[in-house]
């Protein structure tokens, strides 16, 4: 979904997708990816949030910012690298 979306819409949008990921790929205007949200983030700002009129904010402030991320064709050896540099488990 696009970073300039409001957090409500960037959700309405993503659950149009059939697919049950767990998180949103946020794009930048130029479709690079910008940031992801999960739905463990999204949990901790209703908790944090309570009340306040976020879903009306862009989900770009809420986004998690240069994810880790590999390429399609990288090996088992780098995800494995990359993950236990975000020790990821």
């Amino acid at each position: 979904v696009s970073d300039s979306l409001s957090l409500g819409d960037a959700l309405a949008e993503a659950q149009k997708d059939p697919r049950r990921s767990g998180a949103m790929l946020i794009v930048d205007a130029e479709g690079k990816l910008a940031g992801i949200l999960t739905d463990a983030d999204l949990r901790r700002l209703v908790i944090a949030h309570r009340g306040d009129a976020f879903l009306d904010r862009p989900v770009g402030e809420f986004m998690v910012v240069n994810p880790k991320r590999i390429g399609v064709g990288d090996r088992r050896a780098r995800l494995r690298l990359v993950c236990v540099r975000a020790l990821v488990r």
